[in-house]
């Protein structure tokens, strides 16, 4: 039981596997593009812009 639900949902042409990939690559891609603009300040910049928006 336990090899079966692990090929039919958790792997690469299970069920589950296309989108669980996609979405810890895009979790990743948040992370480390949110890790550079934080460094140079840029990400205060954009909170500043969405505001000006808004308003």
């Amino acid at each position: 039981m336990d090899e079966s639900w692990r090929a039919f949902g958790m792997g690469t042409e299970g069920v589950f596997g296309a989108a669980i990939g996609v979405s810890t690559s895009m979790v990743f891609l948040l992370v480390r593009f949110s890790a550079v603009l934080e460094r140079p300040g840029a990400g205060l910049d954009f909170i500043r812009s969405s505001s000006r928006i808004q308003d």
